[in-house]
């Protein structure tokens, strides 16, 4: 399949609006309900933003990294190592959903400033990830939508099992 700069937007759109979906997921939580894990083996709402935003710098990195660069090795990172000690739980919501907000809102700016061509030949080019192998930083991009969807949804789930 040919890469073009409408599918590279309707993605982009997708990615632009990730905070929002996220912000409406956690929209008149408590406090208790935020940082209350559904179970000892599950991390709390909290704690999956706080992921959702150590993905996006990750996601970001690799993708700049890509991008800029024309190839790279993009390595792995152990999320629940990240949440753990990072002790994710205790970020305020908001703060997660500002940095996450500000963190595509700066990354979405540099890709709508590119040219037509030149977006798609960055979007195009690839590195190796130590786990996945060969991506295109479309690649990431169409992951990193989908991923903030995944969680969204474990969210809507706790949400409606709380």
């Amino acid at each position: 399949m040919e890469l073009t700069y409408e599918k590279v937007l309707e993605w982009l759109e997708q990615y632009e609006v990730g905070a929002d979906v996220v912000d409406e997921a956690v929209a008149g939580l408590s406090e208790k309900h935020l940082t209350t894990p559904p179970s000892s083996s599950k991390w709390s709402i909290a704690q999956i933003v706080a992921h959702l935003v150590d993905t996006e710098l990750v996601m970001i990195h690799r993708m700049r990294t890509v991008m800029a660069e024309g190839s790279g090795m993009l390595t792995a990172f152990s999320q629940d190592a990240w949440i753990k000690a990072l002790h994710a739980r205790e970020i305020p919501i908001g703060l997660s959903i500002a940095t996450l907000r500000a963190l595509r809102n700066y990354h979405a700016s540099t890709l709508r400033n590119l040219e037509n061509d030149a977006l798609i030949m960055m979007m195009e080019r690839t590195g190796t990830h130590d786990v996945d192998g060969s991506v295109s930083a479309f690649d990431l991009l169409k992951k990193t939508v989908m991923h903030l969807h995944h969680h969204t949804r474990q969210i809507q789930d706790i949400r409606n099992n709380q």
